[in-house]
């Protein structure tokens, strides 16, 4: 398992969930301030670029092969509705995510490495 430092900016009150409540949060990725991440179940939402979206992922992604197509589509689809996640980087100095995430409250960068990360979801699953 990969013991890199990963880290991530959050609020000061998520931070405060996490050491007095034990609670964690997790968001759809569409609901994320960061235009980047979610990009394309936003492109697949939006009726104008959807269609482009499902053009590229057919030829580029899955080379034409429609029954594959046909099915990664609807598993990005279907994550699309179920997936929640948090955003982590492997980057100690990430300007653009503090200054995207510090905005509107008090954030705080908090570290850990995958192998303690998976550990936890791990623990959370069961």
């Amino acid at each position: 398992m990969n013991d890199e430092k990963m880290y991530r900016y959050i609020s000061f009150s998520g931070f405060l969930n996490i050491i007095i409540r034990h609670i964690e949060l997790f968001k759809n990725p569409t609901s994320w301030e960061d235009t980047y991440e979610g990009a394309v179940y936003r492109a697949l939402e939006n009726k104008g670029t959807r269609r482009d979206q499902v053009r590229w992922l057919y030829r580029d992604v899955f080379g034409e092969d429609a029954l594959s197509a046909i099915g990664g589509i609807t598993r990005l689809i279907g994550g699309y509705t179920s997936s929640y996640a948090q955003c982590w980087s492997s980057e100690s100095n990430g300007y653009t995510q503090w200054k995207l995430y510090s905005q509107k409250e008090e954030t705080i960068r908090i570290s850990s490495n995958a192998s303690r990360i998976t550990q936890l979801l791990r623990v959370s699953a069961k």
